[in-house]
């Protein structure tokens, strides 16, 4: 099913999947429900496009889960999903409200060069693996707040446009390398280990009452209206 000939409405909600899911430059016209789904082998949707909603809630995905060049064009939601393979969001379009809020991921996560275009949020989520968020723009609103990362997390060359990590725990090292946070509220959030502002634009950003248990390193910074009030 390609762009010429799309597939309809689909429910494949509480459904389980045994074998590989391959929908290369797949196009689904109407909303596509996944609600609660179990995945055990990989699943591919390489530069698919999801023309409506597409609904991932409550997901179990026991494989690898690839969204490479993957275009959604409606809403998009893998709230409260467990994704216990490897993930791989790189080059994708998010160009609607995209929701994470409470996923798991078990495994690495990649949103290499991905664009979110809408409100997006990723709040009360858990990232147990490598994380990169490099070269992502996010163009709307970014909710990180009470998110744990809890291995490598990196955001360098990535846009914000207005970002919360508020009550944020970063467990592992961390960069922001030649990023451009601006509007971004880190109240409350602990580092534990060295987070790196390097060459990074930190426009109206505040550390208030955030917590490292190591040197905060930055270094070549352009800053403007930053707040770092109640630090230790």
């Amino acid at each position: 099913y390609g762009k010429l000939n799309p597939i309809p409405q689909i429910d494949f909600s509480k459904s389980v999947f045994f074998g590989k899911i391959d929908c290369f430059s797949t196009c689904f016209s109407e909303v596509s429900y996944f609600n609660g789904a179990s995945f055990h082998g990989g699943v591919e949707f390489w530069n698919a496009k999801f023309e409506s909603d597409a609904i991932f809630q409550k997901c179990t995905f026991n494989g690898s889960l690839h969204c490479l060049s993957t275009e959604f064009n409606g809403g998009v939601s893998f709230r409260e999903s467990t994704l216990n393979g490897d993930t791989t969001f790189q080059d994708a379009i998010f160009n609607s409200q995209t929701n994470f809020m409470l996923a798991i991921f078990n495994s690495y996560a990649k949103f290499f060069d991905a664009n979110f275009n809408g409100e997006t949020r990723f709040d009360y989520s858990m990232f147990n693996g490598n994380t990169y968020f490099s070269g992502v723009q996010f163009k709307n609103i970014v909710n990180f707040s009470f998110t744990v990362f809890n291995e490598r997390l990196d955001f360098s060359r990535s846009h914000h446009a207005m970002s919360c990590f508020e009550k944020a725990d970063f467990l592992n090292t961390s960069y922001f390398n030649n990023a451009e946070l601006m509007y971004t509220d880190f109240s409350y959030a602990r580092f534990f280990k060295t987070p790196y502002f390097v060459s990074t634009l930190l426009k109206s950003v505040k550390f208030d009452n955030s917590l490292s248990e190591n040197l905060m390193l930055f270094d070549s910074v352009n800053m403007s209206d930053v707040s770092m009030h109640n630090m230790p």
